[in-house]
């Protein structure tokens, strides 16, 4: 019987028959191995791998016979495929995770770089392995990591290379770009040459260094506006007295011109000491005055020619308008001076350009993704993107820390430090954000974000004042406040209209007064001890539903978002306020009673 067909021999991956040994051994003349792929198919049909090898029998120089001797590796193989399986399993664990991982030798030479250090260094693992780890950092991380390795293998000091809690270092990409990186570091048994090999877990530090300097700026602006608030509320109350009694004494000295004059320049300090503290509060209040739907496209336009003539022929202004930009909900107003505070900023940052200075203005829609929003702090949705760039000379971190800071200015006495203060406040009272890009020498890029408004039944707030407020009918008026210049000012303006006035200087008050007489309209300041006017305005509304209500605010903090309903909170007046200002609020509410 043929050799073959009593042991047939084929190829374990391709089926194919392998060469018979015999015919081998007597060609060669010499022992031969069949391949590590030999498979012999038994006579039952069971597959069996195995090892052979030939050697010929050799008598007087003549080949005369060979042995061939089988060795049954099945068992063996099964072991080596299971554990060849499960270093592939590994291995695609090691790929398929977040953080880079990586091996090194206790040399530093990278042993081995998964698919997300590929992803974050921007090497491919070919470009790294057999190289030195420091090829990772910039210095002087690399040489400290060198020196702390090193001190790990002589002292087992292992707090110094991260061991225990991980460190924070700078890596850097293969663009040469660095960026902040955590690095947890353990020990691998060592190697069949006795080699130490440590394997490290990298995280890049980058979008969470992102969230922690939004938040800590977030807070840092929250609490800037209770204090300028706090303080805004205070100068309002003393500001409303100067401008309330100047316009009694002006009535009462009309003719006599010379003191006419002087009261006429108490009048203008006094409203540009209320300018200053509308700006103020227009950084700490929630909400803005005079939002409105609005397209922001639409408003550029109309402002282009204006902010070229201001920017001068020196800058060239260039308009990019997304088409169908989605609409937001923010004043106006506010938003020009913004823009035109934005301009004038990069026309200053660009004025030693030795090339063509340009100003960009770029309007996109955008949705946001929960890891976009995150970035910026902001809920995933639909925003509209303002951008306002410039190639000037830039800003330094240091400086970019405090451009927001009330009164932080970099132009020295041209600059009040209140535009960019502003500018934040504008975007936070949008519920939006402001994402800021600039380097020395490099330009400013402010990207504003405003969600996309959607029309609701938001009332309009209705600022407007008459010249010529009606005369009071008889009405009663019961005035709330608990400073006491304000509330006898307040008094005299409504007495001297004709009306009936009864004071009080606290919300426990005015409910005693109530309960004994009947009033038409009650005017309450905001911020009271005890119970706020929001308060007060609730158990008025319950108690006595037929009083009209007006409340006054220098200052509301997070109780103008606490308003019992839209018309109280539409209609509030703020500190300081003019009499005909007031005249027309309290007219207003009378008309409406039934």
């Amino acid at each position: 019987m043929l050799l073959k067909t009593v042991f047939p021999i084929v190829n374990s991956l391709t089926r194919e028959a392998i060469e018979n040994p015999v015919d081998k051994v007597v060609s060669a003349g010499e022992t031969i191995h069949l391949s590590n792929h030999a498979m012999l198919v038994s006579r039952d049909g069971a597959n069996l791998n195995i090892t052979d090898s030939a050697a010929p029998i050799i008598n007087n120089g003549v080949i005369t016979g060979v042995i061939l001797v089988f060795n049954d590796m099945t068992e063996a193989y099964k072991i080596r495929e299971n554990l060849n399986s499960k270093e592939q399993e590994q291995r695609e664990i090691l790929s398929s995770l977040i953080d880079a991982v990586i091996t090194i030798d206790e040399a530093g030479t990278v042993l081995t770089f998964n698919r997300s250090a590929e992803t974050i260094f921007s090497y491919s693992a070919r470009e790294v392995i057999g190289n030195s780890i420091n090829m990772l950092m910039p210095e002087p991380d690399s040489s400290r990591h060198d020196y702390y390795v090193q001190r790990y293998c002589d002292t087992g000091e292992s707090r110094v290379v991260g061991l225990e809690a991980g460190r924070e270092v700078t890596a850097m990409r293969k663009n040469k770009e660095t960026f902040p990186m955590r690095i947890l570091m353990k020990e691998l048994p060592k190697d069949s040459n006795g080699r130490r090999r440590f394997i490290g877990s990298c995280h890049d530090l980058t979008t969470v260094k992102h969230q922690e300097e939004q938040l800590r700026r977030s807070q840092k602006m929250d609490a800037l506006g209770k204090l300028t608030g706090g303080v805004a509320h205070d100068f309002n109350n003393l500001l409303g007295v100067i401008l309330g009694y100047s316009d009694l004494l002006k009535n009462q000295l009309s003719e006599q011109p010379r003191l006419v004059k002087y009261i006429d320049s108490i009048s203008h300090a006094g409203e540009r000491g209320a300018q200053l503290t509308k700006k103020l509060l227009s950084f700490s209040r929630t909400k803005s005055l005079e939002a409105e739907s609005l397209n922001i496209n639409a408003l550029l336009l109309e402002q282009q020619d204006m902010l070229q003539k201001t920017l001068t022929v020196a800058v060239e202004l260039s308009l990019d308008l997304d088409d169908d930009l989605w609409p937001v909900f923010v004043d106006s107003h506010d938003l020009e001076n913004a823009i035109l505070n934005m301009g004038i900023n990069a026309m200053h940052a660009m004025a030693d350009n030795a090339v063509q200075s340009t100003f960009i203005i770029q309007t996109r829609n955008q949705y946001l993704n929960d890891i976009e929003a995150k970035v910026v702090g902001l809920k995933p949705g639909d925003y509209v993107l303002l951008s306002l760039s410039d190639n000037g000379s830039g800003m330094s971190e240091d400086i970019k820390e405090k451009i927001f800071d009330p009164f932080f200015s970099t132009k020295g006495e041209l600059g009040t430090g209140l535009g960019l203060f502003q500018i934040y406040g504008l975007v936070s009272r949008a519920d939006g954000a402001v994402k800021v890009y600039s380097e020395p020498g490099k330009g400013s890029d402010f990207t504003l974000y405003f969600p996309r408004y959607i029309q609701s039944d938001i009332l309009a707030a209705d600022n407007k004042a008459i010249e010529n407020a009606p005369l009071a009918n008889g009405e009663k008026i019961l005035v709330v406040d608990d400073e006491v210049a304000l509330r006898e000012l307040a008094s005299e303006l409504l007495k001297a209209q004709g009306y009936q006035v009864v004071c009080a200087e606290n919300a426990k008050q005015a409910l005693e007064v109530l309960e004994r007489e009947s009033v038409d309209l009650m005017l309450s300041d905001i911020i009271m001890p005890e119970m706020d006017g929001v308060q007060l305005a609730g158990v008025v509304q319950e108690k006595y539903p037929n009083i009209k209500i007006q409340l006054v605010s220098g200052f509301s903090g997070k109780n103008e978002d606490e308003m019992i309903n839209d018309e109280l909170q539409q209609n509030l007046l703020y500190k300081p306020y003019s009499s005909q200002v007031l005249f027309e609020k309290i007219s207003s509410l009378l008309e409406k009673k039934s």
